[in-house]
């Protein structure tokens, strides 16, 4: 069983970039450090106020390229300065990425005892401080921009296709048992809802039916993956209804299922053509849910 557990307490932690490469790109690795350092201090700001963290890259590892993120805290001399500072910034960010990670699985079993939540799939498994976790909820649950920098550093990940993985370790001797391959880094990047890429011309909505291939739990913009017209198609649900009934177990899915729906789809026009070309979609109300193989279905929208 491969196993990862996230101590309480960190001062660094080493990204690792899983590559064939004997060196890695300088704007990767630079852009995704000040991201991942600009999600640390978004972080910090919740958990430890009167507390500035400063970001130190102190070494570098060579073969799959390693890089060591070390926090210093200094106090910001207000009256908030006097609280005791929490060295679980660190720790913070490796539960949730491992955590999101898991989320994308099937079968996740949560088990939570007094002090520590352990989530495991299949042989796999990470164990968690249960007031780590707890503060790591609180913080992807306010208005901070934590996952918003996340969402950044992976973005610049997944465009560098020699990047074959990334994880999380505590020493650089330490190989890492759970890697996050590069085809999972689309799953933390977050598109907010209305956002529009400049190059696309005004959105259509159509009603159709989508087959669900991959589904997400949390309520968010991450994408969903669909077949749609013999195509598959990444696209977020944004219709808060459906999501409540899901968290309400009023509805379970399953890959096989099928949605009607109504689809926003953002087109270009291809330059000295008359043909459009869709760039982007989005699942903007859920109509009715159907179950694969079932002759009923549940109304989900009156």
């Amino acid at each position: 069983m491969a196993e990862i557990r996230i101590e309480k307490e960190l001062n660094e932690i080493i990204l690792y970039f899983g590559t064939k490469q004997k060196a890695i790109n300088a704007y990767t690795l630079a852009s995704t450090i000040v991201a991942v350092a600009d999600a640390i201090k978004e972080a910090n700001f919740q958990i430890n106020p009167g507390y500035d963290v400063e970001v130190l890259i102190t070494d570098l590892g060579g073969g799959s390229f390693k890089a060591v993120v070390r926090t210093i805290f200094t106090s910001a001399k207000n009256l908030l300065s006097k609280i005791d500072v929490k060295t679980i910034i660190l720790s913070i960010l490796a539960t949730f990425i491992y955590d999101h990670f898991f989320a994308t699985k099937p079968n996740v079993i949560v088990n939570v005892s007094p002090e520590y939540v352990i989530i495991e799939q299949a042989n796999d498994r990470i164990i968690i401080p249960k007031d780590v976790y707890q503060a790591t909820k609180e913080i992807t649950e306010s208005e901070t921009k934590f996952q918003d920098k996340i969402s950044t550093a992976m973005k610049i990940l997944q465009q560098d296709k020699d990047i074959e993985s990334i994880a999380l370790v505590q020493s650089l001797e330490e190989e890492p048992e759970i890697l996050i391959p590069h085809n999972n880094f689309k799953d933390f990047i977050i598109e907010k809802e209305g956002e529009v890429d400049e190059e696309t011309d005004e959105p259509i909505e159509e009603k159709t039916t989508l087959q669900i291939t991959r589904a997400i739990l949390e309520n968010n913009a991450r994408k969903w993956e669909f077949i749609w017209n013999g195509q598959r198609i990444p696209a977020p649900v944004l219709d808060n209804i459906f999501y409540k009934k899901f968290s309400e177990h009023r509805i379970k899915i399953a890959p096989g299922d099928t949605l009607d729906v109504r689809l926003k789809i953002y087109r270009k026009k291809i330059e000295g053509t008359e043909i459009y070309e869709n760039k982007k979609f989005e699942v903007v109300h859920v109509i009715q849910h159907h179950e694969q193989n079932i002759d009923s279905s549940e109304e989900l929208i009156k």
